[in-house]
């Protein structure tokens, strides 16, 4: 009977002293500061231990509609470099210092890199474009049959380096341009219907090129298509990512005006970042959810260290 007893006892007890345990525990834990996650790339916190007093340029995405988070960069000797209100962000430049703090401010989302872009040229070899990845997609047997689908009507943005003055981006009867809207998001004030670099104007010929120059040798996919010139990166073929998202920011504005349904972006980050925080991506979303087809490139990752690695927005 004893021992009934003591084996009644031990086995309410053992569980109320876990329990016990677990409360002080808990009401320990409740003195703790608990610190927010650091909402920012790696490579800007890498940054702010290893040089603090460098300025860097960010793009900062927020949860709030105010300006709270501007001002508190302006606090920490940051200054507001362009609004991006397509991905409810701004490119900012500030000392990397400031990064941590500003990280685990409840407003904001997400801190990225305003990193440099860099073209990417069409994944086929020039040697073929005489006629090889026209016919290859099918392109050619649209052109002339009953319905005659050449892209008339349909405006496509060439988010690039620019896109130049050129008799196969013309109407084939009036020989009136069909680029019908020029904006410049490099910073570099050139003359617009220039392209210093020569990517855009090349990427402008494989969408919509008419083949006038070369007496219909070399033709665009779509050679009836009207062209938005929509200029982020600079003669050297330079442009940082809060010129890109500035310019994809245009298009969102100005989608219905011009009728622009297809989107080109044939440039990637120089910066690897997930899907979910690069504001590539964000602004891309933004547009493909409000009905414009994106394309973008996936890069020219093939060989060597960085064999099939994909950077933004691909």
């Amino acid at each position: 009977m004893v021992t009934g007893r003591l084996r009644y006892s031990i086995n309410w007890r053992e569980p109320l002293i876990v329990l016990l345990v677990i409360t002080l525990i808990l009401s320990l834990l409740a003195f703790v500061p608990l610190r927010s996650p650091l909402k920012a790339h790696p490579m800007l916190l890498q940054w702010a231990v290893e040089r603090p007093t460098e300025i860097v340029r960010v793009i900062v995405q927020k949860y709030t509609n105010d300006d709270s988070v501007e001002a508190m960069v302006l606090r920490q000797g940051g200054a507001i470099t362009q609004d991006l209100s397509i991905i409810r962000a701004f490119a900012a430049d500030l000392p990397a210092s400031a990064v941590p703090q500003l990280a685990q401010a409840p407003g904001v989302k997400w801190i990225s890199p305003d990193a440099e872009v860099a073209q990417s040229d069409a994944a086929i070899s020039t040697a073929n474009l005489l006629d090889s990845y026209v016919s290859a997609i099918g392109a050619d047997s649209l052109w002339n049959d009953a319905h005659a689908i050449r892209g008339q009507g349909v405006t496509v943005a060439i988010v690039d380096s620019g896109i130049a003055l050129h008799p196969d981006l013309t109407d084939l009867h009036s020989r009136s341009l069909r680029v019908v809207a020029n904006v410049d998001f490099s910073g570099e004030r050139r003359v617009l219907g220039r392209d210093g670099y020569g990517h855009g104007t090349h990427i402008a010929g494989i969408v919509g090129g008419n083949g006038l120059f070369s007496l219909g040798a070399r033709m665009g996919v779509a050679p009836g298509v009207n062209l938005v010139n929509v200029r982020v990166c600079d003669s050297s073929g330079k442009g940082m990512t809060s010129n890109v998202v500035a310019g994809l920011q245009w298009v969102y504005e100005n989608r219905d005006r011009y009728n622009i349904r297809v989107l080109n972006l044939s440039l990637n980050s120089s910066v690897p970042e997930s899907y979910h925080t690069s504001p590539l991506a964000a602004a891309l979303e933004v547009l493909w959810f409000n009905g414009v087809v994106v394309v973008v490139s996936a890069g020219n990752n093939g060989s060597g260290e960085e064999n099939g690695i994909l950077y933004p927005p691909a």
